[in-house]
């Protein structure tokens, strides 16, 4: 079945904050969904978290929310909610989807200062008992987005390591918020023991806390599809291989579980759930895109009256331009309105555009009504609440706040998304698979250097003899390098496939170019060493054979002199 999971467990077992780094770390691409903890009768909808790399793209969240964070944020008040992580796009349609890319670090940072369970932070600690704690080397703390007195304590434990009870004691915290502060700082492996030894401590696990294990992954699991394929069949929607295409393959086991001597109750995504969480519902099946559905409304009856197909013309045309139009163009607004005068204008704007205002002649237009007065809606919430509109004005400023551009953002999620599987089809070698996935990629996201480079590269290994495509893939390489000229593999992928040509003066042009790139590349380094070694050696042969003719020159003339002489 299309909508099955990878992974499953509860939250009792592996707390959010765990799960999420966790998938962090392992940069995990695909949908996180969460149920409640204690469901209402019949209630089986969940929150759905799209993670691209491990970090929050977007979600469909049960609770309303104004942005992407805040909805996040109170998913940390569950302790016992089943969830499950799948491969895949899973959100559909960007009706009441929130977008902001968010580091799982600071959030996970800014839900500690208000909640925790207790329980978890004491176990963790327990952990490390009366061991001086150090920061780990090489470790990003501006991730965690710390306020002042979150930093005063990291200042402690730079200047020299202290074990848990004197870092909280000798902080401005709060004892709880210190203590939070700490537990965050072991389970993302900031800190560890000062008494462990470099390679013990970066290696996962510490004085009894042992790295959180990935799950063991059926060799069977399916590919999952965007669930809004069936019902949207837009090219977006259509990036990710069916599980029910017998063409797609299985996923195979690429993540291994790293076993541990010590039991974890934290130990995250067990392969093998007792029971398997509670069917999707809720946002399963979205309705066909809004955007797409205005681009169906029909055209007005030839029968209509005059006034009538007039209102009917202006529907149209407005639902058209509407794909392009930022919030204040939909309410007809100037950058400069107030919060206040918003629903002023969106009251005005109703008595027009509200579907119940629609004449019994122009009821075929209703559903396209009621898309166009959502669009409406939707942009008198934001423009009228202060702080989501400086927000947007921000979002306008950059080039977005178009439903448009929403979509395009979409398309370049869902393409890194899918980009991910064409990576897991190149590792199996299933270049046939690779390639047709790709170029679906391709058609929506043209400007990728990392795409076409794929691309390339993945010819080269199909057609490794005198049948390659070489057109093609040099057309391919040569667009990454126009899109990016500082990209190495494109440079490395051209320099190998005009080295396998014979064509190895450019070939070493190629080469040249990945050493100034990336110094510390091996493989075109030794490349550019052969060929210093052979303009060399024949340099050095040339300059010999041309003294040896020279020597000769003289030498025979000598003879022939000589000999000429004693005739005579």
């Amino acid at each position: 079945m299309a909508d099955e999971p990878i992974a499953t467990g509860t939250l009792s077992k592996t707390p959010l904050p765990h799960l999420l780094v966790y998938l962090e770390q392992k940069q995990l691409s695909g949908t996180l969904a969460i149920w409640p903890d204690v469901p209402q009768q019949g209630e089986i909808r969940q929150d759905r978290i799209l993670l691209l790399k491990g970090r929050p793209v977007a979600g469909r969240l049960i609770e309303p929310a104004k942005t992407l964070r805040e909805g996040l944020l109170k998913l940390f008040y569950r302790s016992e909610a089943p969830y499950a992580f799948y491969e895949g796009n899973l959100l559909g349609g960007a009706e009441e989807r929130l977008n902001g890319r968010i580091d799982p670090l600071s959030l996970i940072a800014e839900s500690l200062r208000s909640t925790a369970r207790e329980e978890v932070v004491a176990d963790v600690l327990s952990r490390v008992g009366t061991s001086r704690l150090r920061v780990q080397p090489k470790v990003d703390l501006a991730r965690f987005e710390l306020v002042p007195e979150e930093r005063g304590l990291i200042e402690l434990l730079m200047a020299e390591p202290a074990s848990v009870s004197d870092l909280v004691s000798g902080s401005s915290l709060p004892e709880v918020r210190g203590r939070r502060l700490l537990y965050l700082l072991l389970i993302t492996k900031t800190v560890a023991p000062y008494e462990e030894s470099s390679s013990s401590a970066s290696s996962g696990s510490f004085r009894g806390i042992p790295a959180i294990a990935p799950p063991a992954r059926p060799a069977t699991a399916p590919v999952v599809v965007t669930p809004s394929a069936a019902a949207n069949p837009s090219p977006v929607a259509q990036l990710l291989p069916d599980a029910a295409d017998s063409s797609a393959p299985p996923v195979a086991p690429e993540r291994q579980p790293i076993t541990s001597s010590e039991p974890s109750a934290e130990a995250p995504l067990p392969a093998q759930p007792s029971s398997p969480p509670p069917p999707l519902s809720g946002f399963s099946r979205p309705p066909a895109n809004r955007l797409e559905r205005l681009a169906e409304m029909p055209s007005a009856p030839d029968d209509l009256a005059p006034e009538l197909r007039d209102r009917w013309q202006k529907i149209v045309t407005r639902g058209r331009l509407m794909e392009n139009q930022t919030y204040f163009e939909m309410l007809g607004v100037d950058k400069k309105i107030t919060s206040v005068e918003v629903k002023g204008e969106f009251f005005k704007l109703a008595k027009e555009w509200h579907p119940d205002r629609l004449p019994a002649e122009l009821a075929p237009l209703r559903p396209y009504a009621e898309i166009i007065f959502s669009f409406m809606n939707e942009a008198q919430k934001v423009l009228g609440d202060e702080e989501q509109r400086i927000a947007y004005v921000r979002t306008v400023r950059e080039g977005g706040g178009t439903p448009a551009a929403e979509k395009l953002v979409q398309a370049i999620l869902d393409s890194a998304l899918a980009y991910e599987r064409v990576q897991v089809f190149v590792r199996r070698h299933q270049y046939d698979e690779a390639l047709a996935l790709l170029e679906r990629i391709l058609a929506l996201t043209k400007d990728e250097p990392d795409y076409h480079a794929m691309h390339g590269w993945i010819l080269m290994q199909k057609f490794p003899g005198q049948d390659a495509p070489t057109a093609k893939i040099f057309e391919a390489l040569d667009r990454a390098i126009e899109l990016y000229d500082g990209h190495e593999k494109a440079h490395s992928y051209k320099a190998q496939m005009l080295k396998r040509l014979g064509r190895h003066t450019e070939a070493m042009r190629h080469f040249n170019k990945v050493v100034s790139i990336n110094p510390n590349s091996l493989e075109a380094a030794r490349e550019v060493r052969i060929a210093q070694m052979r303009d060399e050696k024949q340099s050095t042969s040339t300059a010999k054979g041309a003294a040896a003719g020279l020597f000769g020159k003289l030498l025979g003339g000598g003879d022939k002199d000589k000999g000429k002489k004693k005739k005579k």
